[in-house]
């Protein structure tokens, strides 16, 4: 090449750099939108100082900066749509457009006058989206004729972020058509398919009354993830999932991850109704269905939860619908008619590693029912009360082997000594002499615990345990912090001291309990100090 083409190409090989590195920029610019309530009136939402007051008027000057990306932040406080006019038909709403900008909704902000206005604390500092409009709900659902029929309506052709939000106090009174806590969702091309992502993380959905096929909360996209959420005390008068209801769309599985929920209600899937999508690592208590799925209705897959106390006036008191894969999951004191913990048909699910106690069928029937199978599914590796003697499978002739009858031996459970009707109070890991210890099969699936351990048997070759916990202990089990050089060192005993000051475990460090017996006791402290004097495992 002649020098001057050299320089030439030089130049445009820099240009091009140049460029890309604009355009990069260009693209990863946000607008912050900043809200809070108690920021001095006349704000333009540039600033905390300049706070928007009104989180609608933020929402709607998303409008203004079409085809950017959009940040709102959110302070601490109760937010109404409409507190002055008092009108239900209003919401919070994303403005409808055709930009295909990522906006993200973040809440639980200290906000205006706090010495670090943008720290967040999804406790201390929430922020609150509320339908009660006079500030008069009362326990079951009363004083709801006021309310606002939905709460919050969030969308983007881009990708969308809901974060750190409480949404409460949706209400169908009088009977409505629609009737939601949060929607949350990606638009559509041409052809109807959702084109967007959502994520939706640290946020509280509670005491919403709902209609038709909305639950307290809706989510729905290309690419869908809830994470880290809490559903609780929810109710759908007349349609699927009190709680939640996911789809994704394109072949895409929905996950819903690290969730709780509690005290929903629904017509099918009183917890939660889901289509296509992984459910893992999520806590069941309490839900109740009018028909099927006390806890869950859908199909996909359900790992590594507990389902405890879990009803439904048909069958399926826990899980109902076509799962293709149940596994890791602690399913007890659930109620039914029929099918009292898991009830499908026209699935062939994998049906592995799970513990199936104290389930309670009103009608005597089975306590798991697999019906209509349309190939051969998998029943293995489970610690079902009652053994085979209350399954139930018609169809396709399903591999079952290596399940128990044993006792699994919890460590407390509901309706034993120190229970209380507080889920929050009980334990559903093994005890050390637990016949559930090494009963899973590890034949299909790589298995992660509810606490999101993934199971550990160094030389030993047993099989994963059983049920929703497992019992992980590492060749350095006082090794707390489980970080090389891996020795029991001060960071491990500080994590000791947290977890001995909570006395028991849950809500205590679950690796603290060194000799497994659910406390965090004098007995664990002198292990621990064995090892920790010589900064070696025993």
């Amino acid at each position: 090449m002649q020098p001057h083409l050299s320089r030439l190409a030089s130049r445009l090989t820099a240009a091009a750099a140049m460029l890309a590195v604009a355009t990069i920029a260009h693209a990863a610019e946000k607008r912050v939108i900043y809200v809070d309530k108690s920021a001095p009136p006349g704000g333009d939402g540039t600033s905390w100082e300049k706070a928007f007051q009104d989180l609608g008027v933020a929402l709607r000057s998303i409008e203004d900066y079409r085809g950017g990306n959009s940040e709102v932040r959110i302070a601490d406080g109760t937010y109404t749509p409409d507190v002055v006019n008092g009108d239900r038909d209003r919401s919070f709403s994303t403005p409808i457009t055709s930009s295909a900008a990522n906006l993200s909704i973040l809440g639980s902000f200290a906000g205006f006058g706090a010495p670090d206005p943008d720290k967040r604390d999804y406790v201390a500092t929430r922020t609150i989206l509320s339908g009660d409009l006079n500030n008069d709900d009362g326990p079951e659902f009363t004083n709801r004729g006021d309310n606002s029929a939905i709460v919050a309506r969030f969308w983007t052709n881009g990708r969308l972020t809901v974060d750190g939000l409480t949404v409460r106090g949706a209400s169908a009174e009088p009977p409505a058509r629609w009737a939601y806590g949060i929607s949350c969702g990606a638009g559509s091309d041409l052809f109807g398919r959702w084109t967007g992502s959502v994520l939706m993380t640290n946020c509280t959905v509670e005491d919403n009354d709902t209609m038709q096929s909305v639950a307290g909360a809706s989510v729905y996209g290309a690419v869908v993830e809830v994470a880290d959420c809490t559903f609780r005390g929810n109710r759908n008068r007349d349609g699927l999932g009190g709680g939640l209801t996911v789809a994704s769309s394109d072949g895409n599985w929905a996950l819903v991850q690290r969730c709780v929920f509690e005290n929903n209600q629904a017509t099918y899937g009183g917890g939660a109704y889901v289509e296509i999508a992984r459910l893992e690592r999520c806590v069941f208590v309490g839900n109740k269905a009018k028909f099927q799925g006390g806890g869950y209705f859908g199909t996909g897959e359900v790992r590594s939860s507990l389902f405890a106390g879990n009803q439904a006036g048909s069958s399926g008191g826990a899980i109902a619908g076509r799962p293709g894969m149940i596994a890791s999951c602690s399913i007890v004191a659930s109620l039914a008619p029929s099918a009292s913990a898991i009830s499908t048909f026209n699935a062939s699910p994998w049906i592995l590693n799970n513990i199936l106690w104290g389930n309670e069928s009103s009608l005597g029937g089975p306590t798991v029912q697999v019906l209509q199978c349309l190939w051969p599914g998998i029943f293995s590796g489970n610690v079902i009360e009652g053994g085979l003697a209350v399954t139930e499978f018609s169809g396709a002739t399903p591999l079952i082997e290596g399940n128990s009858a044993s006792n699994p031996r919890f460590i407390r459970e509901a309706g034993q000594p120190l229970s209380t009707s507080d889920w929050r109070t009980l334990n559903y890991r093994l005890r050390p002499d637990s016949p559930a210890i090494g009963a899973g099969t590890p034949r299909f699936y790589l298995p992660v615990d509810l606490d999101g351990s993934v199971f550990y048997s160094g030389s030993d070759p047993r099989s994963p345990d059983a049920g929703c916990y497992f019992i992980t202990r590492s060749n350095c089990f006082a090794d707390l912090d489980r970080s090389w050089p891996f020795l029991v060192d001060d960071s491990d005993f500080q994590l000791f001291a947290a977890a001995y000051d909570l006395t028991i475990a849950p809500p205590a460090n679950p690796l603290a309990d060194l000799n497994n017996d659910g406390l965090v006791d004098d007995a664990d402290f002198s292990l621990f100090a064995v090892a920790y004097d010589a900064l070696v495992c025993p």
